[in-house]
Protein backbone atom coordinates (compact mmCIF):
# COMPACT_ATOMS: atom_id res chain seq x y z
CA UNK A 1 0.00 0.00 0.00
CA UNK A 2 1.03 3.66 -0.30
CA UNK A 3 3.46 4.27 2.10
CA UNK A 4 2.95 7.22 4.87
CA UNK A 5 4.93 9.61 2.30
CA UNK A 6 2.51 9.94 -0.20
CA UNK A 7 4.90 8.64 -2.69
CA UNK A 8 3.62 5.65 -4.71
CA UNK A 9 3.61 4.62 -8.90
CA UNK A 10 0.44 4.36 -10.01
CA UNK A 11 -0.32 2.18 -13.12
CA UNK A 12 -2.78 3.22 -15.90
CA UNK A 13 -3.99 0.46 -17.31
CA UNK A 14 -6.58 -0.64 -20.14
CA UNK A 15 -9.17 -3.01 -18.69
CA UNK A 16 -10.58 -4.23 -21.62
CA UNK A 17 -6.97 -4.82 -23.09
CA UNK A 18 -6.07 -6.75 -20.22
CA UNK A 19 -9.37 -8.94 -20.62
CA UNK A 20 -8.69 -9.75 -24.41
CA UNK A 21 -5.28 -10.75 -23.55
CA UNK A 22 -6.13 -13.08 -21.02
CA UNK A 23 -9.25 -14.92 -21.94
CA UNK A 24 -11.69 -12.86 -22.37
CA UNK A 25 -12.29 -11.47 -18.00
CA UNK A 26 -10.31 -9.73 -15.46
CA UNK A 27 -10.87 -12.98 -13.45
CA UNK A 28 -8.53 -14.65 -15.83
CA UNK A 29 -5.59 -12.30 -15.05
CA UNK A 30 -2.65 -14.51 -12.88
CA UNK A 31 -1.10 -13.59 -10.27
CA UNK A 32 2.32 -13.04 -11.94
CA UNK A 33 0.68 -10.03 -13.59
CA UNK A 34 0.25 -8.21 -10.07
CA UNK A 35 3.81 -9.69 -9.42
CA UNK A 36 4.82 -8.22 -12.20
CA UNK A 37 3.83 -4.82 -11.04
CA UNK A 38 4.93 -4.82 -7.52
CA UNK A 39 8.28 -5.71 -8.30
CA UNK A 40 8.65 -2.41 -9.63
CA UNK A 41 7.12 -0.31 -6.76
CA UNK A 42 3.51 -0.56 -8.28
CA UNK A 43 0.69 0.46 -5.41
CA UNK A 44 -2.27 1.63 -7.21
CA UNK A 45 -3.78 0.53 -10.71
CA UNK A 46 -6.40 2.84 -12.57
CA UNK A 47 -8.40 0.83 -15.09
CA UNK A 48 -9.78 2.53 -17.89
CA UNK A 49 -11.95 1.52 -20.63
CA UNK A 50 -14.20 -0.13 -17.78
CA UNK A 51 -17.73 0.68 -17.67
CA UNK A 52 -20.66 0.12 -20.02
CA UNK A 53 -21.63 2.38 -22.69
CA UNK A 54 -24.21 1.84 -24.98
CA UNK A 55 -25.28 0.46 -28.53
CA UNK A 56 -21.85 0.44 -30.59
CA UNK A 57 -19.90 2.84 -28.89
CA UNK A 58 -18.00 0.30 -27.01
CA UNK A 59 -14.87 2.40 -27.35
CA UNK A 60 -16.07 4.97 -26.06
CA UNK A 61 -13.98 7.41 -23.20
CA UNK A 62 -14.85 6.54 -19.54
CA UNK A 63 -16.32 9.80 -19.24
CA UNK A 64 -19.34 9.30 -21.91
CA UNK A 65 -20.44 6.15 -19.91
CA UNK A 66 -23.93 5.38 -19.29
CA UNK A 67 -23.53 3.30 -16.54
CA UNK A 68 -20.90 2.81 -13.95
CA UNK A 69 -21.28 -0.82 -14.57
CA UNK A 70 -18.32 -3.04 -15.49
CA UNK A 71 -19.05 -4.38 -19.02
CA UNK A 72 -19.37 -7.73 -20.02
CA UNK A 73 -16.52 -7.64 -22.07
CA UNK A 74 -14.19 -7.37 -19.15
CA UNK A 75 -15.80 -10.61 -16.92
CA UNK A 76 -18.51 -7.71 -15.30
CA UNK A 77 -19.04 -7.26 -11.57
CA UNK A 78 -17.69 -10.49 -11.22
CA UNK A 79 -14.57 -10.03 -13.07
CA UNK A 80 -13.91 -7.29 -11.27
CA UNK A 81 -14.53 -8.10 -8.03
CA UNK A 82 -11.73 -11.22 -8.64
CA UNK A 83 -9.13 -8.87 -10.10
CA UNK A 84 -9.50 -6.85 -7.32
CA UNK A 85 -9.40 -9.30 -4.58
CA UNK A 86 -6.38 -10.47 -6.28
CA UNK A 87 -4.25 -7.00 -6.40
CA UNK A 88 -5.08 -6.74 -3.01
CA UNK A 89 -3.55 -9.73 -1.65
CA UNK A 90 -0.28 -8.55 -2.79
CA UNK A 91 -1.31 -4.64 -1.02
CA UNK A 92 -2.11 -2.93 -4.68
CA UNK A 93 -5.24 -0.48 -4.51
CA UNK A 94 -7.65 -1.04 -7.70
CA UNK A 95 -8.84 2.95 -8.33
CA UNK A 96 -11.55 3.59 -10.92
CA UNK A 97 -12.80 6.20 -13.35
CA UNK A 98 -15.71 8.72 -12.44
CA UNK A 99 -16.90 11.64 -13.83
CA UNK A 100 -19.41 13.88 -12.23
CA UNK A 101 -19.10 16.71 -14.91
CA UNK A 102 -21.02 14.90 -18.00
CA UNK A 103 -22.74 11.77 -18.52
CA UNK A 104 -22.88 9.69 -21.75
CA UNK A 105 -25.83 11.12 -24.26
CA UNK A 106 -27.69 7.62 -23.29
CA UNK A 107 -27.46 7.89 -19.92
CA UNK A 108 -30.79 7.56 -18.01
CA UNK A 109 -30.66 11.01 -16.87
CA UNK A 110 -31.31 12.45 -19.99
CA UNK A 111 -34.41 11.21 -20.12
CA UNK A 112 -35.68 10.93 -16.53
CA UNK A 113 -33.86 14.19 -14.84
CA UNK A 114 -33.34 16.43 -17.62
CA UNK A 115 -33.59 19.04 -15.22
CA UNK A 116 -29.99 18.25 -13.74
CA UNK A 117 -28.44 18.78 -17.17
CA UNK A 118 -27.85 22.25 -18.89
CA UNK A 119 -30.28 23.08 -20.83
CA UNK A 120 -30.50 25.98 -23.58
CA UNK A 121 -33.68 28.74 -25.14
CA UNK A 122 -34.75 27.99 -28.29
CA UNK A 123 -32.07 28.57 -31.59
CA UNK A 124 -29.18 26.84 -30.51
CA UNK A 125 -29.76 23.52 -31.26
CA UNK A 126 -26.93 22.44 -33.87
CA UNK A 127 -24.23 20.00 -32.99
CA UNK A 128 -21.71 22.22 -34.29
CA UNK A 129 -23.18 24.55 -31.86
CA UNK A 130 -22.31 21.85 -29.11
CA UNK A 131 -26.13 21.53 -27.90
CA UNK A 132 -28.57 18.27 -28.94
CA UNK A 133 -31.83 18.12 -28.87
CA UNK A 134 -33.38 15.47 -26.47
CA UNK A 135 -37.59 14.87 -26.61
CA UNK A 136 -38.65 13.31 -23.49
CA UNK A 137 -41.20 10.76 -22.78
CA UNK A 138 -43.70 13.25 -22.14
CA UNK A 139 -43.28 14.80 -25.27
CA UNK A 140 -41.00 17.88 -24.26
CA UNK A 141 -38.09 19.06 -26.22
CA UNK A 142 -35.26 20.24 -24.44
CA UNK A 143 -32.26 21.31 -25.93
CA UNK A 144 -29.27 20.13 -24.02
CA UNK A 145 -25.60 20.83 -23.62
CA UNK A 146 -22.64 18.46 -24.40
CA UNK A 147 -20.04 18.53 -21.81
CA UNK A 148 -17.75 21.39 -22.05
CA UNK A 149 -13.92 22.78 -20.01
CA UNK A 150 -14.38 26.17 -20.62
CA UNK A 151 -11.04 26.25 -22.14
CA UNK A 152 -11.87 23.38 -24.90
CA UNK A 153 -14.24 22.82 -27.46
CA UNK A 154 -17.50 20.75 -26.26
CA UNK A 155 -17.37 16.74 -25.92
CA UNK A 156 -19.61 14.75 -28.65
CA UNK A 157 -21.71 12.04 -27.41
CA UNK A 158 -21.90 13.30 -23.68
CA UNK A 159 -24.52 16.08 -21.92
CA UNK A 160 -23.30 18.10 -19.63
CA UNK A 161 -24.36 18.24 -15.55
CA UNK A 162 -25.55 20.96 -13.63
CA UNK A 163 -24.24 20.34 -10.28
CA UNK A 164 -25.75 23.38 -8.43
CA UNK A 165 -28.90 20.64 -8.48
CA UNK A 166 -28.98 20.27 -5.23
CA UNK A 167 -30.80 15.74 -5.45
CA UNK A 168 -27.93 15.27 -7.95
CA UNK A 169 -25.25 15.49 -5.09
CA UNK A 170 -26.98 12.93 -3.64
CA UNK A 171 -27.47 10.69 -6.80
CA UNK A 172 -23.64 11.00 -6.95
CA UNK A 173 -22.87 10.12 -3.75
CA UNK A 174 -24.89 7.01 -3.71
CA UNK A 175 -23.59 5.93 -7.00
CA UNK A 176 -20.09 6.70 -5.21
CA UNK A 177 -21.11 4.55 -2.15
CA UNK A 178 -21.66 1.66 -4.89
CA UNK A 179 -18.56 1.89 -6.44
CA UNK A 180 -16.85 1.63 -2.85
CA UNK A 181 -17.95 -1.59 -2.37
CA UNK A 182 -16.40 -2.18 -5.84
CA UNK A 183 -13.05 -0.83 -5.85
CA UNK A 184 -10.51 1.30 -3.75
CA UNK A 185 -11.13 4.72 -4.95
CA UNK A 186 -12.10 6.64 -7.68
CA UNK A 187 -10.45 9.47 -10.27
CA UNK A 188 -12.32 11.83 -10.93
CA UNK A 189 -11.72 13.83 -14.33
CA UNK A 190 -12.30 17.39 -14.68
CA UNK A 191 -12.59 16.96 -10.71
CA UNK A 192 -12.95 21.18 -10.33
CA UNK A 193 -15.73 21.24 -13.17
CA UNK A 194 -18.47 20.54 -10.69
CA UNK A 195 -17.66 23.21 -8.44
CA UNK A 196 -20.48 25.51 -8.00
CA UNK A 197 -18.31 28.69 -9.29
CA UNK A 198 -16.90 26.42 -12.41
CA UNK A 199 -20.53 25.78 -13.23
CA UNK A 200 -20.87 29.58 -13.90
CA UNK A 201 -17.61 30.40 -15.15
CA UNK A 202 -18.35 27.71 -17.77
CA UNK A 203 -22.22 28.77 -18.96
CA UNK A 204 -23.17 31.28 -17.39
CA UNK A 205 -26.50 32.08 -17.24
CA UNK A 206 -27.30 28.97 -18.42
CA UNK A 207 -26.70 27.08 -15.23
CA UNK A 208 -29.92 29.11 -13.63
CA UNK A 209 -33.02 27.90 -15.86
CA UNK A 210 -35.40 25.32 -15.67
CA UNK A 211 -34.00 24.37 -11.91
CA UNK A 212 -36.28 25.80 -9.97
CA UNK A 213 -35.75 25.64 -6.11
CA UNK A 214 -32.89 26.50 -4.19
CA UNK A 215 -29.54 25.76 -5.91
CA UNK A 216 -26.18 24.29 -4.50
CA UNK A 217 -23.84 27.31 -3.20
CA UNK A 218 -20.80 24.98 -2.15
CA UNK A 219 -19.02 22.66 -3.29
CA UNK A 220 -20.94 19.01 -3.96
CA UNK A 221 -17.58 16.96 -3.32
CA UNK A 222 -17.49 16.82 0.34
CA UNK A 223 -20.78 15.33 0.94
CA UNK A 224 -20.55 12.75 -2.30
CA UNK A 225 -17.17 11.40 -0.68
CA UNK A 226 -18.35 11.51 2.75
CA UNK A 227 -20.85 8.52 1.28
CA UNK A 228 -18.13 6.43 -0.10
CA UNK A 229 -16.37 6.53 3.01
CA UNK A 230 -19.43 5.96 5.52
CA UNK A 231 -19.03 2.24 4.24
CA UNK A 232 -15.09 2.19 3.50
CA UNK A 233 -13.03 4.29 5.77
CA UNK A 234 -9.98 3.42 3.89
CA UNK A 235 -11.66 4.85 -0.07
CA UNK A 236 -9.54 7.18 -1.71
CA UNK A 237 -10.21 9.62 -4.43
CA UNK A 238 -7.74 10.89 -6.75
CA UNK A 239 -8.88 14.09 -8.95
CA UNK A 240 -8.01 15.72 -12.46
CA UNK A 241 -7.42 19.47 -11.35
CA UNK A 242 -6.66 22.76 -13.24
CA UNK A 243 -6.78 26.41 -12.79
CA UNK A 244 -4.64 26.27 -9.34
CA UNK A 245 -7.69 24.80 -7.36
CA UNK A 246 -5.60 21.85 -6.44
CA UNK A 247 -5.13 22.49 -2.61
CA UNK A 248 -8.69 23.66 -2.57
CA UNK A 249 -10.05 20.38 -3.68
CA UNK A 250 -7.70 18.46 -1.38
CA UNK A 251 -9.05 20.25 1.31
CA UNK A 252 -12.50 19.49 0.29
CA UNK A 253 -11.55 15.55 0.66
CA UNK A 254 -9.22 14.31 -1.96
CA UNK A 255 -6.75 12.66 -0.97
CA UNK A 256 -4.22 13.39 -4.29
CA UNK A 257 -4.79 16.11 -7.05
CA UNK A 258 -3.18 16.60 -10.48
CA UNK A 259 -0.11 18.29 -10.29
CA UNK A 260 0.56 19.89 -13.96
CA UNK A 261 2.71 22.49 -13.05
CA UNK A 262 5.35 20.43 -12.02
CA UNK A 263 5.30 18.78 -14.98
CA UNK A 264 5.60 21.68 -17.09
CA UNK A 265 8.65 22.96 -15.21
CA UNK A 266 10.00 19.55 -15.02
CA UNK A 267 9.89 19.14 -19.25
CA UNK A 268 11.60 22.51 -19.57
CA UNK A 269 13.89 21.65 -16.93
CA UNK A 270 13.23 24.90 -15.18
CA UNK A 271 15.37 23.94 -12.18
CA UNK A 272 14.27 27.26 -10.06
CA UNK A 273 11.08 27.00 -10.99
CA UNK A 274 10.85 23.26 -9.81
CA UNK A 275 12.92 24.05 -6.62
CA UNK A 276 10.51 26.69 -5.69
CA UNK A 277 7.20 24.34 -6.58
CA UNK A 278 9.26 21.90 -4.02
CA UNK A 279 9.21 24.11 -1.37
CA UNK A 280 5.61 24.10 -1.06
CA UNK A 281 3.94 22.59 2.34
CA UNK A 282 4.67 19.21 2.67
CA UNK A 283 0.37 18.55 2.81
CA UNK A 284 0.12 20.01 -0.51
CA UNK A 285 3.76 18.26 -1.93
CA UNK A 286 2.84 15.02 -0.68
CA UNK A 287 -0.89 14.91 -2.12
CA UNK A 288 0.27 15.36 -6.02
CA UNK A 289 -0.13 13.01 -8.71
CA UNK A 290 2.21 13.77 -11.65
CA UNK A 291 1.58 12.08 -15.13
CA UNK A 292 4.22 11.05 -17.25
CA UNK A 293 3.18 12.66 -20.64
CA UNK A 294 2.58 10.73 -23.80
CA UNK A 295 4.43 12.15 -25.65
CA UNK A 296 7.81 12.58 -23.75
CA UNK A 297 10.51 10.10 -24.35
CA UNK A 298 11.36 7.19 -22.29
CA UNK A 299 14.77 7.67 -21.08
CA UNK A 300 15.79 4.31 -22.94
CA UNK A 301 14.44 5.54 -26.46
CA UNK A 302 16.60 9.26 -26.36
CA UNK A 303 19.09 7.88 -23.85
CA UNK A 304 20.31 11.81 -23.80
CA UNK A 305 20.93 13.43 -20.26
CA UNK A 306 17.84 15.56 -20.70
CA UNK A 307 15.77 12.94 -20.84
CA UNK A 308 16.83 11.32 -17.46
CA UNK A 309 16.82 14.38 -15.95
CA UNK A 310 13.41 14.32 -16.76
CA UNK A 311 12.92 10.88 -15.37
CA UNK A 312 14.42 10.99 -12.18
CA UNK A 313 12.85 14.10 -11.52
CA UNK A 314 9.58 12.59 -12.21
CA UNK A 315 10.14 9.88 -10.19
CA UNK A 316 12.27 10.82 -7.35
CA UNK A 317 9.95 14.10 -6.13
CA UNK A 318 7.15 13.73 -3.94
CA UNK A 319 3.88 12.29 -4.85
CA UNK A 320 1.93 9.99 -6.54
CA UNK A 321 3.53 8.73 -10.27
CA UNK A 322 1.02 8.23 -12.98
CA UNK A 323 2.39 5.79 -15.75
CA UNK A 324 0.96 4.16 -18.69
CA UNK A 325 1.52 0.73 -18.97
CA UNK A 326 2.20 1.09 -22.58
CA UNK A 327 5.54 2.85 -21.51
CA UNK A 328 6.58 0.14 -20.06
CA UNK A 329 5.77 -2.04 -22.57
CA UNK A 330 7.99 0.05 -24.70
CA UNK A 331 10.87 0.33 -22.46
CA UNK A 332 10.97 -3.92 -21.32
CA UNK A 333 10.81 -5.29 -25.00
CA UNK A 334 14.24 -2.86 -26.08
CA UNK A 335 16.86 -4.20 -25.59
CA UNK A 336 18.96 -4.45 -22.38
CA UNK A 337 21.06 -1.58 -22.72
CA UNK A 338 18.95 0.88 -20.07
CA UNK A 339 21.10 2.90 -18.96
CA UNK A 340 22.73 6.07 -19.86
CA UNK A 341 26.55 5.81 -19.41
CA UNK A 342 26.64 2.89 -17.19
CA UNK A 343 25.09 5.66 -14.86
CA UNK A 344 21.27 4.85 -14.28
CA UNK A 345 19.03 2.25 -15.30
CA UNK A 346 15.35 2.02 -15.64
CA UNK A 347 15.28 -0.49 -12.54
CA UNK A 348 17.35 1.05 -10.53
CA UNK A 349 15.37 4.12 -10.54
CA UNK A 350 12.45 2.32 -9.88
CA UNK A 351 13.96 0.50 -7.07
CA UNK A 352 14.94 3.78 -5.34
CA UNK A 353 10.95 5.23 -6.09
CA UNK A 354 10.28 2.17 -4.66
CA UNK A 355 11.83 2.70 -1.83
CA UNK A 356 10.37 6.73 -0.77
CA UNK A 357 7.13 4.87 0.55
CA UNK A 358 8.92 4.55 3.70
CA UNK A 359 10.23 8.12 3.75
CA UNK A 360 10.11 9.85 6.36
CA UNK A 361 10.69 13.43 5.67
CA UNK A 362 12.00 15.70 2.54
CA UNK A 363 13.99 18.41 1.55
CA UNK A 364 14.92 21.24 -0.85
CA UNK A 365 18.87 21.57 -0.43
CA UNK A 366 21.08 24.51 -1.12
CA UNK A 367 24.13 25.15 -2.49
CA UNK A 368 27.24 26.46 -1.85
CA UNK A 369 30.62 26.50 -4.29
CA UNK A 370 31.58 27.87 -7.20
CA UNK A 371 28.76 29.87 -8.73
CA UNK A 372 24.96 30.29 -7.38
CA UNK A 373 22.58 27.07 -7.76
CA UNK A 374 20.02 29.52 -8.65
CA UNK A 375 21.80 30.98 -11.82
CA UNK A 376 23.50 28.05 -12.33
CA UNK A 377 21.45 25.35 -13.42
CA UNK A 378 21.35 23.23 -10.27
CA UNK A 379 18.81 21.95 -8.36
CA UNK A 380 19.02 19.21 -5.25
CA UNK A 381 16.54 17.79 -2.68
CA UNK A 382 16.89 14.77 -0.10
CA UNK A 383 15.06 12.26 1.11
CA UNK A 384 15.68 10.90 5.02
CA UNK A 385 14.71 8.24 6.27
CA UNK A 386 14.07 7.12 9.88
CA UNK A 387 16.10 4.37 12.10
CA UNK A 388 14.07 3.78 14.76
CA UNK A 389 17.14 1.70 16.47
CA UNK A 390 20.00 4.03 15.92
CA UNK A 391 20.19 7.80 18.12
CA UNK A 392 22.98 9.19 16.85
CA UNK A 393 22.16 12.03 14.05
CA UNK A 394 25.23 10.80 11.78
CA UNK A 395 24.06 7.08 11.04
CA UNK A 396 20.36 8.90 9.79
CA UNK A 397 20.35 8.06 6.29
CA UNK A 398 19.28 10.18 3.30
CA UNK A 399 18.99 9.83 -0.95
CA UNK A 400 20.21 12.96 -2.36
CA UNK A 401 19.29 14.01 -6.01
CA UNK A 402 21.17 16.58 -7.29
CA UNK A 403 20.54 18.05 -11.34
CA UNK A 404 23.34 19.97 -13.05
CA UNK A 405 21.52 21.00 -16.36
CA UNK A 406 24.30 23.80 -16.90
CA UNK A 407 27.19 23.79 -19.32
CA UNK A 408 29.52 23.78 -16.19
CA UNK A 409 30.96 21.68 -13.86
CA UNK A 410 29.55 22.02 -10.67
CA UNK A 411 31.24 21.67 -7.13
CA UNK A 412 30.76 22.91 -3.48
CA UNK A 413 28.71 21.67 -0.48
CA UNK A 414 24.84 20.72 -1.01
CA UNK A 415 23.37 21.16 2.59
CA UNK A 416 19.82 21.91 4.35
CA UNK A 417 18.33 21.94 7.37
CA UNK A 418 15.39 18.84 7.89
CA UNK A 419 12.06 20.05 8.73
CA UNK A 420 9.35 18.12 10.10
CA UNK A 421 7.03 17.15 7.58
CA UNK A 422 5.86 14.17 9.12
CA UNK A 423 3.33 14.79 12.02
CA UNK A 424 5.28 11.53 13.53
CA UNK A 425 8.58 12.64 12.23
CA UNK A 426 10.70 13.72 15.16
CA UNK A 427 13.93 14.39 13.93
CA UNK A 428 15.21 17.15 13.27
CA UNK A 429 18.61 17.81 11.42
CA UNK A 430 20.44 21.42 11.65
CA UNK A 431 23.71 20.51 10.15
CA UNK A 432 24.88 20.19 6.76
CA UNK A 433 24.83 17.26 4.63
CA UNK A 434 28.09 17.47 2.97
CA UNK A 435 28.45 14.96 -0.39
CA UNK A 436 31.84 13.96 -1.15
CA UNK A 437 33.47 12.49 -4.25
CA UNK A 438 34.45 9.26 -4.36
CA UNK A 439 36.57 9.30 -6.87
CA UNK A 440 38.83 12.16 -5.24
CA UNK A 441 41.72 11.06 -2.72
CA UNK A 442 43.12 14.47 -2.15
CA UNK A 443 42.06 15.78 1.82
CA UNK A 444 42.02 19.34 0.53
CA UNK A 445 38.77 18.63 -1.67
CA UNK A 446 37.57 15.72 0.10
CA UNK A 447 34.68 18.63 1.62
CA UNK A 448 33.52 18.90 -2.01
CA UNK A 449 31.02 17.21 -4.09
CA UNK A 450 31.76 17.51 -7.78
CA UNK A 451 28.54 17.37 -9.97
CA UNK A 452 29.48 17.30 -14.05
CA UNK A 453 27.66 19.27 -16.88
CA UNK A 454 24.52 17.96 -17.78
CA UNK A 455 24.38 15.20 -15.24
CA UNK A 456 21.86 13.89 -12.64
CA UNK A 457 23.23 12.51 -9.32
CA UNK A 458 21.97 10.31 -6.81
CA UNK A 459 23.63 10.08 -3.38
CA UNK A 460 23.47 7.45 -0.79
CA UNK A 461 24.41 8.96 2.54
CA UNK A 462 24.39 7.25 6.13
CA UNK A 463 23.81 3.86 4.42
Amino acid sequence: MLGKSGHGLLLVQDAQSLANHYGGSLASVPLDWFHKWVTLGFSVVLLKNLWTCGGDKANRSNESCNAYVPKKSVGGSEGLAAFRQQANVLEILIVVDFCANHVGADHALTYLRPDWLIAVSDGATSSSDGWTVREIDTGEVWSLAWGKDPNFPPIPNTQQLNTTAPLLANYWGEALLRLSTLSDGVFCSHAMLSLPESIKKTWGDLADPGMGGARLKDSPWPAMLSSARDLNPHFIALAEVFWGLEWDLMEQGFNFCLDQRLMERVEKLDLQGIADHLGAGWEYSSRTIHRWPVEWNAPVESNSSSEWMRWLLFLMTPGLKWIDSGFFDQIFLKPTNQSLSGQFSVHDSLEWAKALENASGFQVLSHEGNSDSRQSGVVGFAWSFDQPEQTALELSKFLVVVVNNSDQMIYGNIFGDMHEPFQSQKLNLARKIVLTNSSQQKPDVEQFAIFPAKSCQIIRVGW
